[in-house]
């Protein structure tokens, strides 16, 4: 449960990416929201298949996904519940990484199917790093269950280091 206060919010630009059930209290001025984003209310889900905890500097680290349709939404009576959907994704990638792969596709789904993307990462920075996440184009967020948007790879330097001791002449 979210407790906001009128002044602090926009409550039409808040509802627009989720779905809010209101509880008033009737002998209080504050509101009770509870955002609800079940995913039997999504159109769209996103999973992580393939990629480990941990990487070094330099070394490609493996990606793979999947983007499913899920089953139509009675509430959404548009373009997502046809027979065949196009579907335009994004990666969204941080400066801290190089891609190797498509950026952008498109794919076509049927109800209840899945679509594995597979692509590789190249980690060009150290530490904990926030894994690309992925939009799909023309989607509300609110229709799509993202379940790896806040996961992170720890990313360590280099693990081989050559050291070379060059002599140098002094006259």
């Amino acid at each position: 449960t979210l407790n906001v206060q009128f002044s602090k919010i926009d409550c039409k630009s808040f509802a627009q990416y989720y779905y809010l059930k209101i509880q008033t209290p009737p002998k209080y001025l504050s509101y009770s929201y509870e955002i609800v984003n079940e995913p039997s209310q999504c159109l769209f889900e996103i999973s992580l298949i393939n990629c480990p905890p941990k990487g070094y500097v330099g070394s490609i680290i493996p990606f793979s996904f999947s983007i499913s349709r899920l089953n139509d939404n009675k509430d959404y009576n548009n373009e997502y519940n046809k027979e065949i959907v196009n579907i335009h994704f994004n990666i969204l990638i941080s400066d801290s990484w190089f891609l190797i792969g498509k950026q952008r596709s498109l794919c076509q789904l049927k109800k209840g199917e899945s679509k594995i993307i597979d692509c590789s990462l190249l980690p060009i920075t150290t530490g904990w790093l926030q894994v690309p996440n992925i939009s799909i184009q023309k989607v509300p967020k609110y229709l799509i269950n993202n379940e790896f948007e806040t996961k992170q790879i720890h990313i360590f330097p280099p693990s081989k280091f050559t050291t070379n001791v060059i002599p140098i002449k002094t006259n």
